[in-house]
Formats: C-alpha cells, structure tokens, sequence
C-alpha cells in the first residue's frame, strides 16, 4: 500500500511530534485527549467558524492542496475542476444558512478561499467516473444483542485514494452552539458536515457514503449537511427519522441513527424516494447498497455477507465482538474506525493507521466531549 508523501510524512511523526498543535483561542480549544485530538467550539455559527479557521490554519491549508489539488490534476486538471465547480454551485445554495456562515468565517480566519471551501464540502456528491467517492460500514446491536444491553453503534469510514493523507490527522470536533444541542463529529479538518458523531442527548448516527442509486438532483441539500442537521437538531430517533423523510438529497446515501433508548434504523437516501430499515433480532447492519424493499438493489457486497454471518442470531455482543466486526468489515481503504455508545453519550476511536479498524481504540468520555457545555 503506498500512501502519499504528506500522509507518509505525518505518519512518521514521533508522539511528541504531534499532527495539530495544541491551543486556544477565547473559550475555544484544541488539545489531545490520549492520542486522539479534540476541538471544541463555542458560540454563533460565525464564532464558532473563526475559531475552527483559526485552530486548525495549517492543516486546513496543507490538505487542502494535498487533497483536493492533486485529486483534480489527476482526474484532468482544469477542464474537471471546471465542471465540478458548476455542478456543485447548486447544493452550495442548498446549504443552510448557519452552516454557510460557519463556513464563511472558518475560510476567511484559514486564508482558504470560500468557494475552495465549498468545493470540498460538496465533492463527495458528484459521481467521478460513474462512481461516488468513499465506501463505508456501519453496525448497531440493541436489547438482547448487547452484552451489557446498551445500545451500541459501529462504523467504519473507508476513503481511496488521494484521500489517504486524511488518515494521520483524524480528530473530534465539539460544537456547542449558543442555541440548540452540541454535540461531536469524528471528523478530519475541511469537514463542515458530518459523516459520524453523536450529541449531547445520546442521539448516534453514522453514514455510508459512495452508494449506486439512481438519479442525481444538482440543487439537493450534500448530504454530509443533511447529517450534520440531524445531530444538531434530533434528541431521538423518531425525530431523526421525522426530519429524513422530508430530506431532499443530491445522490443516493445511507444514515444509520441510534438514539440512548435504542430506537435505530437505517435511511436510505435517493433523489426519488426515502426508505427505513429496522433491526432484525436486535442488530443492523449497512454497507453501500439499498437493502429496503422499496429501493432493493442486487448486489453481493462481501463486506454486507461477512456481517450477516457474524450477527446472525447472535445475543451478547460486547466491546470485542463490535470490533471483530468493524475489523471484518475493513477494506483497505478504511481510515477510521469507531464505536458509538449513545446512552453513556461516549465513543471509541481508532484512526491513522489503515486499515484502522485493526487499529488500537481510545476513549473518549461524556465529560471529555459535553463536560464543559
């Protein structure tokens, strides 16, 4: 496996040669937790976003050409970059208006340039050469299913390359909002939705990107802001799923919620029609394709077999056996690894190694998360 030089790099940093620096910046702060960083933020959506741009200026400034240069040079350069920008011009103005003036704020303290900011927050949304970008697992088990019966979420995230070089610089990010729920995303700096993370009110949701579905609605809300709203805004999931079944996404996508009492299902999202899944015997599981019998797709996905075996029939999952299944479940390509427990309102996390599901885990408390809101 070859990674690129930035990622090689950071990978080969001595622990206290650490891939942020430490600081802060009014009541906001970047520290590490163990070996996993942490950012909280506070205030209105601008506040918050100066903190960001101004916490995370260096990271934001070297992935950025890492990322997002390099993947349109080797997809064709200007022509790509081009027709990129116009397609997701569209979703830009789909994005609510908090969001875009966190964002606004965050570009502006970062020195990277709004419509840069943009375009990465909107890229996963275009299909490049036939395709999505990214891949993704996520599992839950509740009841009878738990050893402990807690419920309890798994969720692997899995990029290809060029996106490897997010592997070494994985963090947490804490919003606490002047108004509504904080809550945290797992995350990497560029990031303004959300792809996993939970909230104050033990509401656990994590997303499979890079799903084949018909249509594509160019004025749809991206779907990583669409996630972002559910944990900003849902206590449960009923509320969740009230909000999801409005939702007016871009391409076709997958939200597993999991909420403290253990309410969970899958939505799975298209341009035309929004489906849910439930658990059987107390456990669900998703990969990248529609499992719904509205939006059924026949694939064999080897990843979607492998976790049927491990969870069928099974009572008393614990800790080891969520992480046998997250390490089953791991391409190659997998970048972060992580455990949801929405009832203690904390999370276990293994990233920057690959695949990171094989990874070592740390924790991260209900005080380390939500203790100074």
């Amino acid at each position: 496996m070859r990674l690129p030089l930035f990622a090689l790099f950071l990978l080969a940093l001595a622990p206290q040669e650490r891939a942020f620096e430490d600081g802060v910046d009014g009541r906001a702060s970047l520290h590490y937790v163990g070996p996993v960083p942490v950012l909280q933020l506070y205030g209105t959506p601008g506040e918050m976003g100066a903190q960001y741009g101004r916490l995370l200026k260096k990271p934001i400034a070297a992935l950025y050409r890492e990322l997002v240069t390099k993947f349109l040079a080797g997809m064709g350069g200007a022509p790509v970059e081009k027709k990129l920008r116009e397609e997701t011009q569209g979703m830009a103005a789909a994005v609510p208006a908090s969001i875009a003036a966190e964002m606004k704020a965050a570009a502006r303290e970062s020195g990277l340039a709004f419509d840069d900011y943009m375009l990465f927050n909107t890229m996963f949304d275009v299909e490049h050469g036939g395709r999505r970008l990214g891949g993704c697992s996520t599992m839950a088990v509740t009841g009878a299913a738990s050893a402990s019966g807690e419920p309890m979420m798994g969720r692997n995230f899995d990029l290809p390359q060029p996106f490897w070089s997010l592997s070494p610089v994985g963090l947490v990010v804490v919003r606490h909002p002047a108004k509504g729920l904080a809550w945290a995303s797992v995350t990497h700096p560029l990031f303004a939705g959300t792809h996993a993370g939970l909230n104050e009110k033990g509401l656990a949701a994590g997303a499979t990107a890079g799903v084949s579905g018909s249509g594509y609605a160019p004025n749809g809300l991206p779907s990583m802001m669409l996630f972002r709203r559910v944990l900003e805004e849902a206590s449960t999931a009923a509320e969740a799923e009230t909000m999801l079944k409005g939702a007016k996404v871009t391409v076709s996508t997958t939200l597993m919620v999991l909420d403290a009492k253990g309410g969970n299902f899958v939505a799975e999202l298209s341009p035309e029609k929004v489906a849910f899944r439930r658990p059987e015997q107390e456990t669900l599981h998703e990969t990248n394709h529609f499992r719904s019998p509205e939006l059924f797709q026949k694939v064999d996905c080897p990843r979607f077999r492998w976790l049927d075996e491990h969870f069928k029939g099974r009572t008393g999952i614990d800790e080891e056996g969520m992480k046998k299944a997250l390490a089953g479940a791991a391409p190659g390509i997998n970048l972060q690894s992580m455990i949801l427990y929405p009832s203690r309102r904390s999370l276990l996390l293994s990233s920057g190694t690959i695949p990171a599901a094989k990874g070592a885990f740390a924790a991260l408390s209900a005080e380390d998360l939500f203790g100074n809101h």
